[in-house]
């Protein structure tokens, strides 16, 4: 095993690093020393002095199959022998159509037929808000605001942070988010103004369950409640399933549960299935109106790098060598949903936070 300078690495670390969500005065205090993660296997974490954790939250939604999976790491490996990266503004390449078409044979034929590649699950949901404001200014029509649910968490880029992140982490940075209104649930929703309802261009909504906003569970046929609202009155949904995609719900995709398909399924890093983020907002009808008229504004040249792709094109596969998928398929709504309440009582996020890191 590497030996590791565990007190040299933690003082660079103090004098050179900015940590995201982070108390800078406290984590650089003298007596605090913040655990240095050098290997994974498996479920398994392990620090620069031999110590092993259970990596409980997936490296935050992003490792489905393990840490240093064979199937994986050697798909990487492969990849990084042709070409780490490549743009994709004017220019395609083989693995990112890989991915994409697989993908899109996840779903239903005719349904959700494109995927866009974004960089990371923030910039995913970015993606999906101006696709769906572009939308709307193609069509002339003046809808610009979104709807989002308190508790929910979508990301922290400007538009991301605007839905809910900015009230829940103190942000104050409102004068440039994306304008957006929360409710606290589909009542409040149907109680919303003929003249409010007019202006809305989308609403966002964590499937089946709110993450980061404390493991809050939503009443059975929620979702299907906020289709049929966005149905009725013209307007989009988008769902974000950075921490119910790809089979932690029972199912392949959290939205399957209620039988509704959104217009718009920004993945974020639920993609990233092995050890980096990667997401894939996919739009529905939104796409039919942008062919007819102009290109998407939106561009992230540098999401469809290759390194990620082909992994994650190879990925899918890795589904069916362990079984997964077969699991997946068997799986009922109610046992799913009796396993998301035994997690739930497990403790509020607030408490869990305090006790994780010591």
């Amino acid at each position: 095993m590497t030996q590791w300078n565990t007190d040299e690495l933690v003082a660079a670390d103090k004098k050179f690093v900015w940590h995201p969500f982070t108390n800078m005065r406290e984590w650089c205090a003298p007596d605090n020393e913040p655990l240095v993660l050098v290997e994974g296997r498996g479920a398994l974490l392990r620090d620069s002095r031999g110590r092993e954790y259970i990596d409980g939250n997936s490296s935050i939604w992003t490792n489905i199959h393990g840490h240093n999976h064979p199937h994986i790491n050697a798909a990487i490996r492969r990849q990084l022998e042709h070409v780490a990266h490549t743009s994709f503004l004017g220019f395609t390449n083989p693995a990112a159509i890989e991915l994409a078409r697989a993908i899109v044979d996840l779903f239903p034929e005719n349904s959700l037929s494109r995927a866009f590649f974004s960089d990371d699950g923030s910039t995913g949901i970015e993606v999906a808000l101006r696709i769906a404001d572009q939308y709307w200014r193609l069509r002339n029509l003046r809808k610009h605001q979104f709807v989002a649910f308190k508790s929910g968490y979508h990301g922290d880029t400007a538009g991301a942070a605007s839905l809910c992140a900015a009230a829940m982490f103190d942000f104050g940075f409102g004068h440039w988010n994306f304008p957006a209104i929360q409710v606290p649930d589909v009542r409040a929703l149907e109680d919303l103004s003929p003249a409010e309802v007019a202006k809305i261009a989308a609403v966002v909504i964590e499937p089946l369950i709110q993450g980061a906003g404390g493991m809050r569970l939503w009443p059975s046929g929620t979702l299907r409640a906020v289709r049929d609202w966005c149905d009725r009155n013209d307007t989009l949904l988008i769902v974000d399933e950075v921490m119910t995609g790809f089979g932690r719900t029972g199912r392949m995709f959290a939205i399957e549960h209620e039988a509704r398909l959104p217009r718009e399924r920004p993945w974020r890093t639920g993609i990233a299935t092995r050890e980096t983020p990667l997401g894939a907002p996919r739009p529905k009808r939104v796409w039919r109106s942008s062919k007819k008229n102009e290109f998407w504004k939106h561009c992230s040249r540098k999401s469809n790098t290759w390194r990620l792709c082909w992994p994650d094109s190879r990925t899918f596969p890795t589904w069916s060598k362990c079984g997964s998928a077969d699991l997946l398929r068997g799986s009922s709504c109610e046992s799913q949903e009796t396993r998301l309440r035994c997690v739930s009582k497990l403790g509020d996020a607030d408490s869990s936070r305090g006790q994780f890191g010591k």
